[in-house]
């Protein structure tokens, strides 16, 4: 791969984004890589196909409906697991010896904060929603929350780029799936029950993964164990990372929530179909962060010039992919929004072209995110997710009650310059983000 990749890329591209790799190093990344790209193309014409299928049958009122019960528990549960998980990675990363220790002890922390916040959640909604069907919905998605913490062991194959396993893992959850929704608008289902397959399929998930950590690595659930001591560091560790990425899912999922209250659900659909067709194919710069990070932090301590470099290498290819991949979906939008959901949603292709901008813009803080937690600046984080959710509310509540999904939109793409300019502002961050750039 590497050299057909050396008679592909101009000179200066390949020095600059593979020429200092070892060879063996660049391997067993590039195949982690590959892995990650099977686990979402392998399954994309299936999962276009349930997008349409799904869309269509429910309408924008229905799938608008359940894209607002996810986004609430998605926001809710983004706060339940404590922001743990990029610090298991890193320790996991950093100290191989002391798994059992870390992963029992995350696990532990993990279970107590989301059965509080299941529980704090449905309490709150039967009081505060008076549609049993949409309370109902909202109760199987947060349900999900409570299985979160027990595949919590997927960290440890990400810790050691092995994305063979959770990519098995994903497919055979996605298709399992994917044949239900299809088999339910088949059969004329009631939304609930499209509700009830987020919950089937947390359980799925969590039960492949369980088999595969003591299958390939032999870890269990019995091998873990709890330390106090390693319980008090992680909590110190990771309470910025839980605001920074309490205050992110919140900037990412806050204008359905204010669409849902201030237009309905027609208008949550027609931006949830374009959000949904965005993320159909930024999967593809994300899983070449998330794959080559753990190369890219394992220089951090050993040489900071190629940690730097690397950091710069990851940016312009995942960036130049999306700017490539957005060009072509701004110029096709009505074409493929008509192809995917139909004329029903056709107030959803500005919309489509207007999200598609921002995509770059989430790359760049998905980078930025994993430099801070590398460098333990995950204060900062607070500060830029903070930023950018107070910005992105703001904006959404006075853009959205004129101009719509679009004002949403464009709430978004300004939140995210202001989250991404902060470390060209601040002098505390300028030398760690830029001079050594």
């Amino acid at each position: 791969m590497r050299n057909a990749l050396q008679r592909i890329l101009p000179g200066w591209a390949y020095d600059r984004l593979i020429g200092d790799w070892h060879p063996e190093g660049f391997k067993k990344y590039a195949a982690n890589t590959g892995w990650m790209f099977i686990g979402r193309v392998a399954l994309y014409p299936l999962s276009i196909v349930v997008i349409a299928a799904v869309a269509r049958y429910l309408g924008p009122n229905g799938l608008g409906t359940l894209s607002y019960a996810q986004s609430i528990a998605g926001i809710v549960g983004t706060f339940a697991l404590l922001g743990i998980d990029q610090i298991i990675v890193r320790d996991l990363i950093l100290q191989p010896d002391r798994r059992a220790e870390i992963l029992g002890t995350a696990l532990c922390i993990e279970t107590v904060s989301s059965v509080i916040a299941f529980l704090a959640t449905a309490i709150a909604f039967f009081f505060i929603d008076t549609n049993s069907q949409r309370f109902l919905i909202l109760l199987f998605a947060s349900a999900t929350m409570l299985t979160g913490p027990f595949s919590i062991g997927i960290n440890l194959f990400t810790a050691d780029a092995q994305s063979k396993y959770p990519t098995i893992i994903s497919l055979a959850t996605r298709s399992i799936i994917a044949l239900l929704k299809l088999a339910l608008v088949f059969l004329a289902a009631p939304l609930v029950w499209f509700a009830s397959l987020l919950l089937l399929e947390s359980i799925i998930t969590l039960c492949l993964s369980q088999y595969f950590l003591h299958r390939v690595l032999g870890v269990s659930l019995r091998t873990l164990r709890f330390s106090l001591t390693m319980a008090k560091r992680l909590l110190h560790d990771s309470w910025p990372l839980l605001i920074s990425a309490t205050t992110v899912y919140l900037f990412a999922r806050i204008d359905q929530v204010l669409l849902q209250h201030f237009l309905g659900s027609g208008a949550v659909g027609y931006y949830s179909a374009a959000v949904q067709l965005t993320e159909a194919w930024t999967f593809i710069p994300t899983i070449v962060i998330g794959s080559l990070y753990p190369a890219v932090a394992g220089w951090y301590l050993r040489d900071h010039s190629v940690y730097m470099r690397r950091m710069r290498m990851m940016a312009v290819l995942c960036i130049g992919i999306a700017c490539a991949v957005g060009a072509g979906i701004i110029i096709f939008a009505p074409l493929i929004v008509h192809i995917v959901f139909g004329p029903a949603f056709r107030a959803s292709v500005p919309v489509l072209r207007l999200y598609t901008l921002y995509v770059p813009v989430a790359v760049l803080y998905a980078i930025l995110q994993n430099h801070l937690t590398t460098s333990n600046r995950t204060r900062l984080m607070v500060v830029i997710g903070s930023a950018g959710a107070l910005v992105n509310i703001g904006l959404n509540i006075a853009l959205i009650p004129d101009y719509g999904a679009m004002g949403a939109t464009a709430a978004t793409i300004v939140a995210g310059l202001v989250m991404i300019s902060i470390p060209f502002i601040d002098r505390t961050v300028r030398p760690a983000t830029i001079r050594h750039a």
